[in-house]
């Protein structure tokens, strides 16, 4: 039997209906198709620094690899743009398999318009220190 004071203080999703909805409340996808980023400099943003590299991470929803690769990469201070792919289909998965070259499995990184791969690669790299070479600014 559970008191009553930590039934009340627990959170409750009302079936998967209510995960669902508080999902999809959370994933924020572009809007824009000619700048699928959503960071734009002529618009103001100043989330990269002159110089740096443009780092692309295309993301499913609860992949560990993505967690990995996302994680990775703020632990060394690389500012990127995430890509969430929706699975039924709302353009993103075709972009993706433009720009990395065919690639199919989650997470792809891209760097400045060049596919690097997965997390094994990415993290292939960090260990090399070419990550810290390719995004840095000159």
């Amino acid at each position: 039997m559970v008191p009553a004071a930590t039934a009340a203080a627990a959170p409750r999703l009302n079936g998967r209906r209510g995960m669902r909805d508080s999902f999809a409340k959370a994933v924020r996808y572009p809007q824009d198709p000619t700048d699928p980023h959503g960071c734009h400099p002529a618009r103001g943003c100043r989330r990269y620094r002159s110089g740096m590299a443009r780092v692309t991470v295309y993301a499913t929803p609860f992949c560990l690899y993505c967690v990995g690769a996302k994680a990775l990469l703020r632990r060394r201070g690389i500012p990127y743009d995430e890509v969430r792919i929706n699975m039924f289909g709302d353009g993103a998965r075709d972009r993706l398999q433009a720009e990395s070259g065919g690639g199919r499995t989650f997470p792809q990184v891209v760097i400045d318009g060049e596919p690097i791969g997965g997390f094994d690669s990415l993290r292939a790299l960090d260990r090399s220190g070419e990550l810290a070479r390719r995004t840095m600014p000159a």
